[in-house]
């Protein structure tokens, strides 16, 4: 990234931050979780995503998918939940119209959703 490219990369990330109440955790190479570990692994795995996707342009929404990929892979771990979502029944229709990448993400991030998918899959209504 060229020098405007690394302002411009620094702003977006400090108003993602800032905007999203980035509250996550990650692991350091001790084992410690932290919240400045979690900002330098968003830091370093948007900068390379930018790189290699936008021609070194930023964007909130580069910031957003990384935060998202990393929360699905639970690299990113949240600090605090403030209210645990209700179950929405998935139904075999609901499941079809899913995008497939969705469904992989999802059935390696939440528990409830795999179970949901295997129960679907157990009863051949996919």
């Amino acid at each position: 990234m060229n020098v405007e490219q690394e302002l411009e990369f620094e702003r977006d990330l400090e108003k993602f931050v800032g905007e999203s109440d980035f509250l996550f955790t990650a692991k350091d190479k001790n084992g410690k979780r932290s919240l400045s570990e979690a900002l330098l692994r968003l830091r370093e795995f948007t900068r390379l995503y930018v790189e290699q996707n936008n021609g070194g342009r930023s964007s909130q929404s580069a910031f957003l998918m990384v935060r998202d990929a990393l929360v699905a892979e639970r690299e990113l771990i949240p600090l605090r939940v403030d209210q645990e979502p209700e179950a929405v029944e998935l139904t075999a229709d609901s499941y079809q119209r899913m995008p497939a990448e969705q469904i992989r993400l999802k059935y390696r991030s939440d528990p409830t959703f795999k179970e949901q998918v295997d129960a679907l899959i157990a009863a051949g209504k996919v």
